[in-house]
């Protein structure tokens, strides 16, 4: 190799430069030929040792005395073989896929005793072929008059579709119906559409007279849960008004009405707290109802307006205690308001959510009252005193409970249970514990 004699002639040269005697020449001076000998002599001596020097070098290092360390001993770690994953295609035996409403679209009104004729189109997503031994069968909801069960015509292979049919008649009662609908196999098994194969298919249809609309919403509520409460869809035009109730954790209402205009507003019991239908600043915002017409997004989500914002329904005429709340913190906790009747010893009480900043008792019968409002769970209290009427101001200390009169079909408003600083022992202890 080339790098090795470059190395070994180095090596050399540096052995010649740095181990080799210096040359002494002993010959008279003047006589030519003996010191031409003598050096002679001398540099044969000088190469022989230098070639010996030479090849004791050449032997350390090409053939070294001492063993070399052991090579390390490295373990190559084995390569993972990469699978792609399996998937497992979903399988199912009978399984639906919908495909459309043939007829009568969701949401659409008939008038009342009409015969109509309910179509789907389905789609065999499964395994398995639909035959005639299979059934088109009604499940829960609305039946409105169509037969149980209904045999399918034909057979309906893995990848076709199939229109299936029932005959119905709108009931005459006005109101929204909804009607559910699987497919059953041979064996008795249901079976539908969805994931699964579990959810089933329906007719949706509101029954009501030649001149009827309906109208649909959200209800929303400023709380973890939507409570009970009723809706109102009150007439502007003429009198006129729709009562829908509501059950826990209700989220969406919907109802026939006749063509007019309206207004939506609810109350939860007891009249309690209100919400309506309305515009950013919290006023009614009024909505038409048209025949043949589904009025959609009328939502009942505004609970924050003021006393007086939201209307009472026309039936109700008592009277009324309204107010402002507040509390010595940052936030306003859950409070209990009580109205105590000092004229008849009864009570009225209502329940404020967190941060609620207004109050309204309703269903009051005639008499004199005194307001407390009580932080739940706890022992404080704040109270409707005189205290609050000359405005907290220094020197004012009297906590003493002021007393409001109310007659039938009457309401006061600014009533603030907002003495949150009287001695303990100075207001009743909530009664309603």
């Amino acid at each position: 190799m080339k790098t090795v004699s470059n190395f070994l002639a180095g090596v050399a040269i540096l052995l010649l430069t740095a181990c080799s005697p210096v040359l002494k020449v002993n010959a008279p001076l003047g006589d030519p030929s003996l010191i031409q000998t003598q050096a002679a002599e001398t540099i044969d001596a000088m190469q022989v040792e230098s070639s010996l020097t030479m090849e004791a070098m050449l032997t350390q290092v090409v053939t070294p005395t001492d063993t070399p360390p052991p090579s390390p001993t490295i373990t190559a770690s084995p390569t993972p073989t990469l699978f792609p994953p399996t998937l497992t295609p979903v399988s199912t035996c009978d399984w639906v896929s919908f495909v459309k409403d043939v007829t009568i679209p969701d949401a659409t009104i008939w008038i009342q005793g009409t015969t109509i004729t309910k179509t789907w189109r389905l789609k065999n997503r499964g395994t398995c072929s639909w035959a005639p031994n299979y059934a088109l069968v009604f499940v829960k909801g609305a039946q409105m008059g169509a037969p149980t069960v209904v045999s399918l015509p034909r057979n309906v292979n893995p990848g076709e579709t199939i229109d299936l049919s029932v005959t119905l008649t709108v009931p005459e009662a006005p109101g929204h119906y909804v009607g559910y609908w699987m497919l059953r196999n041979a064996s008795g098994t249901l079976f539908g559409y969805g994931d699964k194969a579990d959810k089933a298919f329906f007719v949706d249809l509101y029954s009501g007279n030649r001149k009827s609309g309906s109208v649909m919403g959200r209800i929303c509520f400023p709380g973890e849960r939507v409570p009970p409460m009723t809706i109102y869809l009150q007439r502007t035009d003429k009198d006129g008004i729709t009562e829908i109730p509501v059950s826990w954790d209700q989220t969406k209402y919907d109802a026939a009405l006749e063509p007019g205009t309206y207004k939506a507003y609810a109350w939860t019991p007891n009249f309690g707290l209100g919400g309506a239908y309305t515009y950013s600043d919290h006023s009614l915002k009024y909505f038409e109802i048209k025949r043949g017409i589904t009025t959609e997004d009328i939502d009942i989500c505004d609970w924050y307006g003021g006393p007086g914002s939201v209307p009472y329904p026309p039936s109700y005429r008592s009277a009324t205690i309204s107010g402002h709340l507040s509390y010595p913190s940052e936030f306003i906790p859950p409070l209990r308001v009580v109205a105590f009747n000092g004229t008849d010893g009864t009570y009225s009480w209502v329940d404020a959510i967190q941060n609620q900043q207004y109050y309204e008792i309703t269903g009051l019968n005639p008499g004199d009252y005194t307001v407390v409002a009580y932080y739940r769970g706890t022992n404080m209290a704040g109270g409707y005193t005189n205290f609050v009427l000359c405005n907290f101001a220094p020197g004012c200390n009297d906590h003493s409970l002021k007393s409001v009169h109310i007659d039938t079909g009457t309401g006061v408003s600014n009533i603030d249970p907002g003495d949150w600083y009287a001695p303990e022992g100075t207001f009743p202890p909530d009664p309603t514990q």
